[in-house]
């Protein structure tokens, strides 16, 4: 009777060593079955020599991408000034840089400026005096500006005529119309700078 006794025991605790080993192992599939999550264990070798490294690796690598479109978007901005700046300059003078749109645009010319064709030498700029009173502006005194309206050649000095024709033979040579005391309006076709 007492062996029985003892052999009971022996699988009671048996049983509670197995049901104690094998219940949790059992709960934790259910959960995670159920849940989706599964704890995952791993060793401090492994978490400091393959997972943070890695991590590491992959925080450089979007910190250099975020760097690649910071830069990007700088350049972009950049670009959007000197559009808006140019936009601007079409606003105020009608052209941008000396490139010309099709037709006559028209110009101030402050006091104390001067407009000047812009391009290559051999570029030429068609200019009209609207309003107010402006003299040619050339440091040779053998060549002027064309007055296609009368055909004479208007030298350094001399008074631009109102509604007149002008022609400019060459751009970057010092030719220019200047405002003479006076806030000056002309119509201009060809390129240009006002200074």
């Amino acid at each position: 009777m007492k062996e029985k006794k003892n052999k009971s025991k022996v699988w009671i605790i048996i049983l509670a060593v197995l049901l104690g080993l094998t219940l949790p192992a059992a709960l934790y599939g259910a959960a995670a079955a159920v849940t989706g999550d599964a704890l995952v264990l791993i060793s401090k070798d492994y978490l400091d020599n393959t997972l943070i490294p890695s991590i590491d690796q992959k925080n450089s690598a979007q910190d250099t991408k975020l760097d690649d479109l910071t830069k990007k978007y700088s350049a972009l901005l950049e670009k959007y000034d000197a559009l808006s700046e140019s936009y601007q300059r079409i606003i105020e003078n009608g052209a941008l840089d000396g490139v010309l749109y099709e037709g006559f645009v028209s110009v101030k010319i402050p006091v104390g400026k001067a407009i000047y064709p812009a391009g290559e030498n051999r570029e030429c700029i068609e200019v009209i005096l609207q309003r107010g009173s402006a003299k040619i502006v050339f440091p040779l005194t053998t060549q002027g500006i064309l007055d296609a309206t009368t055909g004479e050649e208007l030298m350094d000095g001399a008074d631009v005529p109102a509604n007149h024709f002008l022609i400019f033979p060459h751009a970057n040579d010092g030719r220019a119309i200047a405002a003479d005391g006076t806030e000056v309006w002309v119509l201009v076709r060809g390129g240009y700078i006002v200074e």
